[in-house]
């Protein structure tokens, strides 16, 4: 049962600022597995829009393990470009299945 306390929230402000993330969920009924969702804030237009911004999927992280994976002791699992650093960048919209916009595009 939620009680409304926030004390041990992560406060986020703009992603791009501070890079911070956050999670909600939990157990679900269902075989005990964890049901977790990481989110960010993205502010926009001085404060008067804000995006609370999800993954719909996991193809990107899919894609940067290929790219970039680095196992220094077992090369056999490197990437492509073993420790190369990724820019994460959204501009797929969670409700249209991670299809992209013409605003998510211009904000990226």
């Amino acid at each position: 049962e939620s009680t409304g306390d926030l004390s041990k929230s992560t406060p986020l402000t703009n992603y791009r600022d501070e890079l911070k993330y956050a999670t909600v969920g939990g157990v679900t009924n269902t075989k005990d597995t964890a049901a977790l969702l990481n989110y960010v804030l993205n502010i926009y237009e001085d404060g008067k829009k804000l995006c609370i911004t999800c993954d719909a999927g996991s193809h990107g992280t899919h894609v940067a393990g290929i790219v970039a994976a680095n196992f220094p002791d077992s090369p056999e699992l490197n990437g492509v470009a073993p420790g190369a650093q990724i820019v994460g960048c959204k501009i797929g919209d969670s409700r249209l299945g991670s299809m992209e916009t013409g605003t998510g595009l211009v904000q990226a």
